[in-house]
């Protein structure tokens, strides 16, 4: 149809590259041109560039038409299980009970309250002379500043 040699402009749907489209000689039609290896998936232009970058940064300098069909099958066969993990640790998350998909603000740091002793209600006097309103920690707070807090006056 060209002569060997030929320059011929090339169209193409960036979302699907089976196709390429070649103005046809003395008509103003489009041929389509398909894969040489019709048994190959389409691909998108994104997918070809990530693929030839891929095999580029692997030592690749001219990357085949089946080390690109490889490495892609292999990145969509990736983002496949990507999305189904994610699909099903959403669901996940979506079928626990509410209290625990909230953290705790005291998770992973020590507590204040030593629960392995019985609580003490303590009715003292300050040395002030006035009465404590009585604590239900088992221990007073370590600062004078921070027990003046904690006890009503």
């Amino acid at each position: 149809m060209f002569p060997i040699g030929t320059r011929v402009l090339v169209r193409f749907d960036p979302r699907d590259l089976s196709k390429v489209y070649v103005p046809s000689t003395g008509v103003a039609e489009y041929l389509d041109v398909p894969y040489a290896d019709l048994r190959r998936p389409p691909i998108t232009r994104a997918e070809l560039e990530r693929a030839r970058s891929i095999l580029t940064e692997k030592g690749e300098r001219h990357p085949t038409e089946d080390q690109i069909f490889a490495v892609t099958a292999a990145q969509r066969r990736i983002e496949d299980t990507s999305r189904q993990k994610t699909r099903r640790a959403r669901r996940n998350t979506e079928r626990r009970p509410p209290i625990a998909n909230k953290v705790s603000k005291s998770a992973g740091s020590k507590s204040a309250v030593d629960y392995s002793r019985p609580v003490i209600r303590t009715r003292e006097r300050n040395g002030d002379g006035r009465k404590n309103s009585g604590t239900i920690f088992g221990i007073a707070p370590p600062h004078p500043e921070i027990r003046a807090r904690c006890h009503r006056t």
